[in-house]
């Protein structure tokens, strides 16, 4: 029983944690610049402020990019952004869309 009890207690700190981290320090974490690694393209590179801003666990891009330049570009930042995560110098969003993940790597 005491052993059940640890686990218990160590699962409820690390939700905790995990809820800590997203409400308090992943927006900070994010707020760099980073180039493209893989899933969707939505420019390279891209920055917080610059290019995109989030809202809870949505990412909305702010400036669109020139449609004549860069008309694939400019299609896909029109789509939904779920903002996964900043973790280890990498920024995770699912694109809603496609439903694929987009990975972007710190620069």
């Amino acid at each position: 029983m005491k052993k059940r009890n640890q686990i218990l207690y160590l699962a409820i700190a690390l939700i905790l944690f995990i809820v800590m981290d997203r409400n308090l320090w992943m927006e900070d974490r994010a707020k760099r610049l980073f180039l493209w690694e893989s899933g969707t393209g939505l420019g390279d590179p891209i920055s917080y402020d610059y290019d995109f801003k989030i809202h809870g666990s949505e990412i909305t891009f702010e400036k669109e990019k020139d449609s004549l330049d860069w008309p694939e570009i400019a299609e896909n930042r029109k789509h939904k952004f779920y903002f996964v995560g900043c973790y280890f110098g990498n920024l995770y969003m699912y694109d809603k869309t496609r439903k694929k993940m987009v990975l972007y790597i710190e620069k």
